[in-house]
């Protein structure tokens, strides 16, 4: 796929969307980040964060466009792996 070795510790959650094109969730302990593999990206991997995540008219992550779906399946994804992650700076702090 994106020549990426997926380490035992990683959470690797695959999902197909309405049009059966098939994507990956990829996050590594410890990371801030995850990675996003897409079918429509020729599985390039690209870094993602819950906080790039839109929804609305047009959902989107960065500059990818989802659909509905897939939205709700990355939020599902961010939601499932945050304890993984290492704590965001406050702004209040």
């Amino acid at each position: 796929m994106a020549n990426v070795e997926f380490a035992r510790t990683g959470i690797v959650k695959p999902f197909k969307n309405d049009y059966g094109e098939p994507m990956v969730f990829w996050q590594k302990r410890g990371e801030p980040f995850a990675v996003l593999l897409h079918h429509d990206l020729d599985w390039e991997p690209v870094h993602i964060q819950e906080r790039m995540l839109r929804f609305g008219l047009v959902p989107s992550i960065g500059d990818i466009i989802l659909n509905e779906a897939e939205a709700h399946w990355l939020m599902g994804c961010f939601k499932a792996t945050e304890w993984r992650r290492p704590a965001e700076p406050s702004d209040t702090a």
